[in-house]
């Protein structure tokens, strides 16, 4: 008896390893036959070249979630407006304002290209920005 006239499924646990013996009766065996080879069994299972690459894609895709994640959580010192905007959700030109108009506490520092400097917010005020939310506009 064949396994695959046998069965339309694929085979069970005990059917791969080849486990069983002469009296093992199964859903494919006879009384007195043998469990099936994996010799056997590796041919007669189908190949999927096209779910394994749909798999492929999808668990590339997980790890680029997973990096980007890990990437957002890392706790820094200080974050430039581009980070801390990304972190809350809005645009790098919105934490430029809060910063110039001190809504958020904020200090400026060298960025390394001549004279400019770019502001940067520290991890306790990003924290406090998340909890409490912007300060109000200073009046002049």
């Amino acid at each position: 008896m064949n396994i695959l006239e046998t069965n339309a499924g694929p085979p069970s646990r005990s059917q791969r390893s080849g486990g069983g013996d002469a009296r093992t009766v199964g859903p494919n065996l006879m009384k007195g036959e043998q469990a099936p080879q994996l010799e056997q069994l590796s041919a007669a299972e189908p190949y999927y070249p096209d779910r394994l690459d749909s798999i492929d894609r999808r668990l590339e895709k997980l790890e680029a979630l997973l990096n980007q994640l890990v990437q957002q959580r890392a706790v820094k010192d200080w974050y430039t407006t581009a980070e801390a905007a990304q972190l809350l959700g809005r645009a790098a030109f919105t934490m430029r304002e809060w910063c110039r108009l001190g809504r958020v506490h904020a200090q400026k520092r060298r960025s390394g290209r001549g004279r400019s400097r770019e502001w940067v917010l520290s991890h306790a005020e990003l924290l406090r920005i998340q909890r409490e939310g912007l300060l109000p506009l200073a009046e002049h």
